[in-house]
């Protein structure tokens, strides 16, 4: 099902306008609980992306506590990943996304596509708190991974849309 509400919203983009409140709010909640299947996770996820990215106004102007509760939901995507013991004893840096569980990459790649689709301003209000929540001493790894890879994302934006 979520998979033909995304080929619904690339194909025919205003066909979901007057749900999109509604369709956010559920594939939100699907999104971010970790009991649901990852395959389901990252599906609903990618709903709310492309709804985004097809009806960037109408999610600004109507649902704009969808759009904090999604990037969080990204953030929080991006800190599902295991210790892995024998990373520190690796002489050659591997590719980083190579080991990341699917919803990971899912997860951080989304995160780049809402602050595009959506403007990197709109997004980066919605997370500063919580990037700043995540970058304090005591948080774990994955918190501070997440936290600064969503500073790399933005970064990229402010330099890209100020140099044009």
């Amino acid at each position: 099902m979520l998979q033909a509400i995304v080929e619904i919203q690339e194909t025919l983009p205003k066909f979901m306008k007057p749900a999109t409140v509604e369709l956010l709010q559920v594939t939100i909640q699907i999104a971010e609980n970790r009991d649901v299947n990852e395959d389901i996770r990252t599906m609903a996820v990618e709903s709310c992306v492309t709804l985004g990215e097809s009806l960037p106004g109408q999610i600004r102007k109507k649902a704009p506590q969808a759009i904090e509760k999604l990037c969080l939901v990204c953030l929080q995507m991006m800190m599902e990943i295991d210790d892995d013991p024998e990373w520190a004893a690796q002489t050659v840096p591997e590719d980083d996304d190579e080991d990341l569980p699917n919803v990971t990459v899912v997860g951080e790649s989304s995160l780049d596509r809402i602050a595009r689709s959506l403007g990197g301003n709109t997004v980066l209000k919605c997370i500063a708190p919580q990037i700043a929540e995540f970058l304090k001493p005591e948080k774990v790894w994955q918190e501070k991974r997440a936290a600064l890879l969503g500073c790399l994302h933005f970064n990229f934006l402010i330099n890209n849309f100020t140099s044009t």
